[in-house]
């Protein structure tokens, strides 16, 4: 088990009232070879938070995004999170029935979106699908308008650790996305893994590459706050552009999902492929046959973890185990791996996760049941199980077991992931396109 410290009750927001007057010259955004201090983002975030409850808006309403890498992008996420605005992020890829299912299922209050989707947005929603309308560039700049707002102080309302600030889709391996509502507990726990997972220290640079729709690049974002760090923002990710990228951002972390580094290698090789300030690349879905030959090629150490989007970003890490491992539980949870039939799995079986089980205390960070819709009601522990004997839904998550200390519990054991499976039983219009299978290596 990977040992952490409670996820307090100091909020997002508070935490980013006490950075903008402790140190409002830290840069936390680079973008475009220009430097956002945290003061100013901050000045920014508060404007905007102050302009949407000018409008009518109150804490608890959903106010949806569908913008692209932009600071303003990171602004509004963070002026949202300010005043307990529930946050509904859009992917701006989406168009026809793909777009129009988070509005029709989550029923934002709001939207604030790029002028650049107008047209994509008429085709997908009905005439007033949203009460509020913010356009961002375009002949009617609402977004402009926020952001010249004449109060920057801080806003007057605030929300709660446990309150609900952000609503984000599962990822719809099972039917159309689901709901997961994020407290503002939650939305720190899983950037609290990614610090461990890293050993990021203030100072360091991060490159920003991700989409700001995805989760994984507002725990990005959110990391950046709590440990003072540095963003290096880039508007799209470019494997041809990436390394130059991180030597002009003088980035020392780079964060990689699924395809990302096979895409890297794919690069033709260079006198200069470790002419860098990258130490650590880390994240989620390393192959095992591309660690060593990234590592070795570019000079960076490797890291995983491994997360679910109904959880938090990061449920295990591995911060200096086995090579491949996603390594080990935090001590936020208790994870039991099993087979079928609800047996813990042995050395070199695959097996899944039967239990996740938040544990209890003020360590712990808070996920709702869905029910419905939630308004700031306090979070608690969520318990992703399948029982046993049930059939299994085709696609289903598979984890190895441990990859030594064989018959310790779970929690002490150092985890793998890896390969695909599917449940020949289940309908297939019903399956995943492939859930995760692992094997324990015995290691």
């Amino acid at each position: 088990m990977i040992e952490m410290p409670p996820v307090g009750d100091e909020t997002l927001r508070r935490i980013m009232d006490r950075r903008a007057k402790e140190d409002p010259g830290h840069v936390l955004l680079k973008f475009q070879d220009r430097d956002h201090t945290f003061g100013a983002i901050d000045a920014q975030v508060n404007r905007v938070a102050n302009a949407l409850l000018a409008r009518g808006l109150q804490p608890g309403d959903r106010v949806a995004l569908m913008l692209p890498s932009h600071p303003d992008h990171l602004v509004a996420i963070l002026a949202l999170a300010k005043v307990g605005l529930v946050r509904v992020p859009i992917n701006t890829s989406f168009k026809g029935a793909s777009l129009a299912h988070p509005f029709e299922a989550f029923a934002p209050r709001a939207l604030i979106a790029d002028a650049a989707h107008a047209e994509v947005l008429a085709e997908a929603l009905p005439a007033g699908a949203v009460e509020m309308l913010f356009w961002r560039g375009g002949a009617q700049d609402g977004f402009a308008a926020l952001l010249a707002h004449a109060d920057s102080a801080p806003p007057a309302v605030e929300p709660g650790p446990d309150d609900i600030i952000a609503l984000t889709p599962s990822s719809g391996t099972t039917g159309a996305p689901k709901g997961v509502n994020k407290s503002d507990r939650t939305l720190r726990a899983g950037p609290m893994g990614t610090l461990r997972l890293t050993g990021a220290q203030p100072g360091d640079v991060f490159l920003l590459w991700e989409s700001l729709h995805h989760g994984a690049g507002v725990a990005v974002c959110i990391a950046a706050i709590l440990q003072k760090l540095t963003l290096a923002m880039v508007e799209k990710f470019s494997a041809s552009q990436f390394w130059e990228q991180c030597r002009r951002n003088g980035v020392t972390h780079i964060h990689y999902l699924g395809g990302v580094l096979p895409m890297l290698l794919k690069q033709p090789p260079k006198d200069n492929d470790r002419d860098h300030t990258v130490r650590i690349a880390w994240g989620g879905g390393c192959p095992p046959e591309v660690w060593d030959v990234f590592s070795e090629r570019f000079g960076v150490e490797m890291r995983e973890g491994y997360g679910l989007s109904e959880m938090i970003t990061f449920v295990t890490v591995n911060p200096q185990g086995p090579k491949f491992s996603i390594g080990q539980p935090l001590s936020y949870f208790d994870l039991q791996l099993t087979d079928d039939e609800g047996n813990e799995v042995p050395v070199g079986q695959p097996g899944e996760i039967l239990r996740a089980l938040a544990r209890a205390g003020p360590a712990v960070p808070g996920l709702l049941p869905q029910r419905g819709r939630h308004r700031g009601r306090a979070a608690r522990r969520v318990v992703l199980q399948r029982r046993p004997g049930a059939a299994r839904r085709g696609g289903v998550l598979l984890l190895c077991g441990p990859q030594e200390g064989h018959g310790a519990p779970a929690r002490h054991q150092h985890l793998g992931l890896g390969g695909r499976a599917r449940d020949r039983r289940a309908p297939r219009r019903r399956r995943m396109r492939g859930g995760r299978r692992a094997q324990r290596t015995g290691r």
